[in-house]
């Protein structure tokens, strides 16, 4: 309900209805809105008001949007009063007549919810009597439910004992009429023997085939367990006798004609097999490998006999028991050496003959079967063994039968594995041998090989790949096909290319380097034997059954890896003979091409041409590395490889130290005739000067041959170094880990380095002696060619004196700095610490001495210290403490010579320990007599007298 605001009175009455009121209805709101609605026009009049100086409004009488009586009235006398709101009496009375409808609503809608109440509680009632009615119905139908349920599975029973009744007496008459049929069949077959023309048209019918396969399988697996059954038991019963003999004559026909069968199923198959005809050679396939339900495997024993008479044993003479001698038969068997191996099995034929039953007579059944056998000549070997003669024992309860129709379909797939093209064409062994070799006459190289091992083997794969697709489509059994195809590819076509590829060469003849040698004969081993592994996992890839074709591809380099240690030995041996002859040549060579030359200069060029090259060593370690290779490519086992790679190992160390020790005693040599030259130019005091020209000339030759020995020597000290290096570093990388798995290799390999290192230390040490002894004797010729007496005795003529060495110093500086160069180069570590510190105490000692042989006055002495100031500045270079110290003591040594005679005594107050070395000083100084020196010493030193 809504009013124009500006005519908030109508003149009409308000007409409510009760649609209006539906929904949430509450008359405390109903007047609330209506003030809301009024009170801003009521609070507009009253501020009009107010502003006239009126009273106050009245719309106090409005409480909270209710209008009381009281409140009414009041409104009623202050409008009366005061025209401030003259519509009041409109909307008075608007409120009663609202009021009056409302009150009325009220009564209506109440009336209307009784009424409602009621209804719904009627219904309700009649609703609740429905339910109930409708439960009772419900419990009724699954009452009705559950008997009709009874009922049905009553009769499902009945109809099941009924269904399964007619299913035995069905069954029950198919057996019959199938034994009628096979009696009458039997009876054919026993008619007389070898004739198979009067059998029923089932067996001579190529379109029933399979069917007769399968009688003839029947009547053949009752014949022959008829056979075993009267065999073993109680001969006298005459009966079964006559039984079994009629029997044999069926079994007999029946093996005829099962061969004869089996004939004409591969004939059928082998014409489907060139038409290409899978489903025909399914047919066929799944025919012959008809056979009865296979048994659990029997275990039996084979023994080795030496005669053919089979030995009586304690069981067999017990009274409990009884011999029964067997019919004598020919069974078939897989070959059970271990030779063979598993799934690697051989098939052979073993004769049974002398065969008996041992039986228990208190009614215990078979107890074994010991059989005496013969094997056939043709499968002798097969088995591992020369004889053929065999004892077996089965412990079964009963003697087994013939194994199967056909040999559960073996002929068929041994038939098509046969006539795969790849094992008859001749054409295709000489296409992969050309393939692989290459044109007859020309030496194939290792890698011309492995790429045709790799092309015919990729062949080979892809052939067996297509003919799994066939053999998955046409046998039941293809694992059994697949195992026969992979082994006979291994055994055939790999193993003829294998057999001219790898001629394993003696050892006592080896080849020689220009064909190839061991090591041709190695890489085409390891070639071979790394393509065959990868072949042996493509084919396992494809598919290859129980066939174990990674033990039959070990078996195939077999007769190869059982030599191949010492094959590889020999190989380095003689790789390293070769190289010293191609050395010794070269050498020769060069020799030959310098001409006549002197001596000296010749023993240098010889020297330098004979180096040790570490470029050798370093072929000698690659060629080790290849072999060391090799081991472990053929060595699967850690303690096989160990053993392998030391022995491997320890020929890089005869090599290297031979080698190195060979070239260390060539540069000693050349030390030694540089000696020799030396001491060939020795020469007394009473010579003529000519004569002294020509020994000084030849003195200077033998020098340069001495100082070129020294450089030749020191190179080959540095290259010896740089080899042990080398093998050093090669067994840390590569040589270590190898060994670390088996105890003890290590450390052993280890010893062995150091003792084959010894021999050429040795050398080194005895050559670096020699070294020091060439450089002494050098510095020796040049003191005294070039020292002069008046270098320390200069006369007193005034002259200032030389400050600087002295020649002979000069020269012998000059020579050791140009002559150790290659010593400083050459060697490092203790090695030049020892050598430096020997060479400077043997300079040391030789100075001494050398100057023992002159006088000295203070002015020489003066030069005497320059001299030994010089000197130990350059030993200064080696680093050597002790040498320092020495030569300090010995310029301290060289003042005696300079200060007065009465200063001699307070001179070495410092240092007592070098007095006596500083007495033999003293009597050099050129007043030791005229000072009367010798008296003096005696009385400050008197201990030393």
């Amino acid at each position: 309900m809504k009013e124009n605001r500006d005519s908030p009175v109508s003149s009409l009455p308000l007409i409510l209805d009760v649609d209006d009121f539906k929904g949430d209805f509450s008359f405390d709101a109903l007047f609330g809105n209506l003030v809301n609605e009024l009170l801003p026009w009521f609070q507009d009049e009253e501020a009009a008001d107010s502003s006239e100086g009126g009273g106050h409004s009245s719309i106090d009488a409005l409480s909270n949007g209710h209008l009381r009586g009281d409140a009414a009235k009041s409104a009623a006398a202050a409008a009366a009063a005061s025209p401030l709101f003259p519509e009041v009496d409109k909307l008075l009375a608007l409120f009663n007549d609202s009021y009056k409808e409302l009150v009325d609503l009220r009564k209506q809608i109440d009336g209307r919810l009784y009424n409602l109440k009621k209804e719904v509680s009627i219904q309700d009632s009649k609703h609740r009597k429905t339910l109930a009615e409708l439960e009772k119905g419900v419990d009724g139908l699954f009452s009705s439910f559950a008997r009709l349920d009874s009922r049905i599975s009553s009769v499902g029973q009945t109809a099941a004992k009924i269904g399964d009744h007619l299913q035995s007496a069905d069954a029950q008459r198919e057996t019959a009429s199938q034994t009628i049929d096979l009696i009458k069949y039997l009876m054919e077959f026993n008619s007389s023997p070898g004739d198979l023309m009067e059998l029923s048209p089932l067996f001579s019918d190529d379109s029933r085939v399979a069917e007769a396969a399968s009688i003839a399988q029947k009547l053949r697996s009752f014949a022959e367990e008829d056979i075993g059954r009267q065999g073993i038991g109680v001969t006298s019963v005459m009966g079964n006798a006559a039984a079994s003999r009629g029997l044999e004559v069926a079994v007999a026909n029946l093996q005829d004609y099962c061969n004869e069968l089996e004939n004409r199923l591969l004939a059928r198959f082998d014409a489907a097999s060139q038409r290409r005809e899978l489903s025909t050679m399914a047919e066929c396939a799944k025919i012959l490998s008809q056979g009865p339900t296979p048994q659990p495997k029997r275990s039996f024993t084979m023994e080795q006999q030496v005669s053919n008479r089979l030995p009586i044993t304690m069981a067999h003479t017990t009274p409990a028991y009884q011999r029964e001698p067997l019919p004598n038969k020919i069974i078939m068997g897989k070959n059970p050496s271990p030779r063979a191996g598993g799934s690697n099995a051989r098939m052979g034929f073993l004769l049974l003959v002398n065969h008996y039953a041992l039986i228990d007579k208190r009614g215990g059944g078979v107890v074994c079967v010991v059989v005496m056998g013969k094997l056939n000549l043709l499968h002798a070997r097969s088995f591992g063994i020369m004889s053929s003669t065999f004892r077996v024992h089965w412990v079964v309860p009963k003697v087994a039968g013939m194994g199967g129709l056909f040999n559960r379909g073996t002929s068929a797939m041994q038939h098509y594995v046969a006539t795969r093209p790849m094992f008859i064409d001749v054409e295709v062994m000489t296409a992969d041998t050309r393939l692989v070799l290459g044109d007859q006459g020309a030496q194939a190289s290792p890698s011309n090989v492995a790429r045709g091992l790799s092309s015919l083997y990729k062949e080979i794969t892809d052939t067996v790949r297509k003919e799994a697709a066939t053999i998955m489509a046409v046998f039941p059994s293809p694992n059994e096909v697949m195992s026969i195809l992979v082994q006979r590819v291994l055994e055939q076509r790999v193993t003829a290319l294998l057999d001219k590829l790898l001629v394993k060469p003696s050892l006592v003849n080896l080849p020689s380097i220009e064909e190839g040698g061991l090591l041709l004969y190695l890489r085409m081993l390891a070639v071979a034997y790394e393509k065959t592994q990868e072949l042996a996992r493509d084919l396992r890839a494809v598919g290859c059954g129980d066939l174990d074709v990674e033990g039959l591809t070990e078996s195939l380099f077999s007769a190869h890896k059982d030599e191949y240690p010492e094959h590889e030995q020999a190989s380095l041996r003689q790789l390293y003979q070769a190289k010293m002859e191609e050395l010794r040549a070269e050498n020769q060579q060069i020799s030959d091409s310098t001409g006549t030359i002197g001596r000296s200069k010749g023993a240098s060029v010889a020297s330098s041409h004979q180096q040790i090259s570490v470029t050798v060593v370093t072929e000698f370690v690659r060629w080790n590395e290849e072999a060391i290779s090799r081991c472990t490519l053929f060595s699967s086992q850690p303690a096989t490889l160990a053993t392998n790679v030391k022995a491997v190992f320890t020929c890089l160390l005869d090599q290297v130290s031979q080698y190195i020790t060979e070239g260390l005693e060539r540069a000693r040599d050349s030390l030694t005739e540089a000696a020799n030259l030396r001491e060939r130019f020795v020469l007394g005091t009473s010579v003529s000067r000519r004569v002294a020209a020509a020994a000084a000339s030849a003195a200077e030759a033998a020098a340069a041959a001495g100082e070129s020995s020294f450089r030749s020597f020191m190179v080959a000290v540095q290259r010896c170094g740089s080899s042990v290096a080398i093998v050093q570093q090669y067994f840390a990388n590569s040589i270590s880990r190898l060994l670390l798995p088996v105890d003890g290799a290590h450390a052993s390999s280890c010893e062995e380095m150091a003792n084959a290192m010894s021999s050429a230390e040795a050398a080194a040490y005895k050559g670096l002696q020699q070294c020091i002894e060439t450089v002494m004797a050098e510095v020796e010729r040049l003191l005294s060619a070039e020292q002069k007496a008046t270098d320390y005795r200069s006369p007193d003529d005034g002259i200032a004196p030389d400050h600087r060495p002295t020649n002979a110093c000069t020269r012998v500086v000059a020579y050791l700095s140009r002559v150790l160069d290659s010593a400083f180069t050459a060697l490092d570590g203790l090695n030049k610490q020892a050598f430096l510190t020997e060479l400077g105490n043997r300079l040391h000692k030789g100075l001494l001495n050398h100057w023992q042989k002159f006088t000295f006055n203070p002015s020489g002495g003066m030069r005497l210290k320059r001299d030994i100031t010089e000197y130990g500045e350059f030993v200064r270079s080696f680093n050597a403490p002790s040498v320092d110290e020495k030569f300090e003591l010995l310029g301290i040594m060289a003042n005696v010579f300079i200060v007065a005679p009465e200063s001699l005594s307070s001179l070495f107050e410092g240092t007592p320990s070098i007095r006596k070395d500083a007495q033999r000083f003293i009597q050099l100084r050129e007043d030791y007599k005229s000072a009367k020196l010798a008296a003096r010493l005696s009385s400050l030193w008197p201990s030393s007298s």
